[in-house]
């Protein structure tokens, strides 16, 4: 009896470490779109990369978007969704949840509950995501692209049931820049915003990089509405930098703002104006420009067709003394606080400017004004029709007396 009895436990032993060492390794089986009753979105896609295997997953909850490619740890799908250029992080635990569902727990808090919708047959799925330091936006057929403060996609599926066109814009992080539009592998274009007649499943990636360390873009920029904006290197003593003038509808504005970075920046007003109109002006794209006005507006410029139409004015003073202009025909007003040693002007079309000079220093007095190397003037002040590049001189000598 006893022998029998050991028999029968032996094979229970048996059987027991048998079932042990079958145990298989959990399989993740969730794939595809999941939503809740908020309309909050996860989708979960298998990663085709052989270097970052793993899950892509997405989540879209609320106004914020993340994706990125997580791994496999146990019976949950666990990773960071944030952008490695990113600040903080957005962690997150994906675990199969009923017949077909998905739980999604947020490190921190919040958790959501999602059930798998079905994608009908006809179908299509878009991937939108950036490379570097940039944020996108999007819109719909029927819709405008918001304002520039509200890129701020870095990834996101669009999955549609029929074509339909969608326009996209591009905006850099801080440091960096855009340089291209890839779509399906390919290069396809270099403007920061685009319109895309969508017919089957397309990814889309906005391209960033780091932006060059010097100031090179100059010459004239002209947007889609006819606004324009000029860049020339300043050669003004005391005033180095870079003149910016630009007419954007009837207002217009002009004067020499310092390089800072990566940028240009600083106050166009005049300095006999009230109030300061501060501009920021950044590459974008391939050749173009973003000028952002500070309190509102920002405007994207091409390099104009006309590079050769704009009329370079010097002006410079030999000796101790001051200047000042105006457009006209009307006598320049002289700021002490404020004085010009020189300038330079940047014209599109010819333009009547009335230039005066004033001895500003005790023991000078003013000579002459001298134009392109030659003697032109012995009179104070000048009005000069400004058809062509031209160099203008107020010469001061030491007083006599």
């Amino acid at each position: 009896m006893k022998k029998a009895i050991c028999l029968i436990l032996s094979a229970m032993l048996l059987l027991s470490l048998t079932a042990c060492g079958g145990a298989k390794e959990f399989v993740w089986t969730r794939e595809g779109y999941f939503t809740d009753e908020d309309d909050n979105l996860v989708y979960i896609l298998k990663s085709d990369s052989e270097s970052n295997p793993g899950w892509d997953v997405g989540v879209m909850i609320g106004e914020d978007s993340y994706g990125n490619t997580i791994r496999q740890e146990g019976k949950t799908l666990h990773g960071d969704l944030a952008p490695d250029y990113e600040e903080g992080t957005f962690i997150v635990t994906v675990s199969e949840e009923g017949k077909d569902g998905i739980l999604l727990t947020l490190e921190g808090g919040g958790t959501y509950h999602l059930t798998y919708t079905e994608i009908s047959e006809e179908s299509f799925d878009v991937s939108v995501s950036t490379e570097g330091l940039g944020y996108f936006a999007y819109a719909g057929e029927d819709d405008d692209l918001p304002g520039d403060d509200e890129y701020t996609y870095t990834s996101v599926q669009l999955s549609l049931s029929s074509p339909e066109a969608y326009s996209f814009g591009a905006k850099a992080g801080e440091g960096w820049r855009f340089v291209k539009w890839i779509k399906d592998g390919r290069d396809y274009s270099a403007d920061g915003r685009i319109t895309v007649e969508l017919t089957g499943d397309t990814k889309l990636v906005a391209v960033f990089e780091l932006w060059e360390t010097e100031w090179t873009r100059q010459g004239i920029f002209e947007d889609e509405n006819g606004n324009i904006l000029t860049v020339t290197k300043s050669d003004m003593a005391g005033h180095e930098g870079w003149y910016v003038g630009c007419s954007l509808e009837e207002d217009t504005y002009g004067g020499v703002i310092p390089e800072e970075g990566n940028i240009l920046r600083g106050d166009l007003a005049p300095a006999d104006e009230e109030g300061s109109f501060v501009v920021t002006v950044s590459a974008e794209g391939e050749d173009g420009l973003l000028l952002e006005v500070e309190g509102g507006g920002a405007y994207h410029f091409t390099p104009s067709e006309r590079q050769d139409a704009v009329i370079v004015v010097h002006v410079n003073v030999d000796g101790q003394g001051s200047i000042a202009y105006a457009e006209g025909q009307e006598t320049p007003a002289f700021h002490p606080d404020h004085p010009y040693t020189s300038a330079q002007i940047n014209l599109l079309e010819p333009a009547i400017y009335t230039f005066a000079a004033f001895e500003s220093q005790e023991g000078w007095q003013f000579a002459k004004w001298i134009k392109d190397g030659r003697a032109y003037s012995a009179d104070e002040q000048i009005t000069l029709e400004l058809a062509e590049s031209t160099d203008l001189v107020a010469v001061f000598e030491m007083s006599r007396n």
